[in-house]
């Protein structure tokens, strides 16, 4: 039982430490995606709820590699693997507990990979889709230009985030004159996807 707190103690700040991790570097991949489009909080929940979930096997399998080492090194650092032998208790014996605790582990981890993380896979991509595709419009901030479409800078006066209709734009086309580009006013629009979901159409 000794052996089992330590390794467990071990796990859980691996684990822990491998789930920042692991979640840092999954963040970063889509923060361009999420910062500055006025997504809800709500969505914003949903969608790191989903890759927590999606994280955890990893973080699992990473937390009782490290536990695994730190355990067994800090038993023999203070010669306590030998003075378990001494006392007539095999190793393996000693180990029993472990072993369970990482089965028992391991099935959680497999149920998860199986049932549950491919259904929130399937809402986080689906989430991700939706912010990036159908919903172009929360791309562009408002009373700032937005020159991340290729050859045009766009400018918003206002925007309403339950229609998806803006106003007071201003189109600059730089896509034949750079120096010169071509200045289109509207009094309102709207952004909508293509059934290809690789084009956007403006409409003033």
């Amino acid at each position: 039982l000794y052996i089992t707190k330590q390794f467990l103690t071990n796990l859980l700040l691996c684990f822990s430490l491998s789930m920042i991790v692991f979640i840092l570097n999954t963040v970063w991949l889509y923060v361009d995606d999420l910062v500055g489009k006025g997504i809800e909080p709500r969505i914003v929940l949903e969608l790191f709820s989903n890759l927590l979930i999606k994280l955890i096997p990893k973080a699992i399998s990473a937390g009782i590699l490290v536990a695994s080492v730190m355990t067994w090194g800090q038993l023999s650092e203070y010669s306590e693997l030998t003075a378990i032998k001494a006392s007539g208790i095999s190793l393996i014996r000693s180990f029993r507990s472990v072993a369970l605790v990482i089965l028992i582990i391991g099935g959680i981890s497999y149920y998860l990979s199986d049932q549950v993380i491919p259904n929130k896979t399937y809402k986080f991509y689906s989430l991700m889709f939706d912010i990036s595709t159908t919903k172009p419009e929360i791309d562009i901030p408002e009373g700032q230009f937005y020159n991340q479409i290729e050859g045009y800078s766009i400018k918003v006066e206002e925007k309403n985030k339950r229609t998806g209709m803006m106003y007071g734009i201003m189109l600059y086309d730089q896509t034949k004159n750079k120096s010169n580009p071509a200045l289109t006013m509207a009094d309102s629009g709207y952004i909508s996807s293509l059934k290809s979901q690789s084009l956007l159409r403006l409409q003033l």
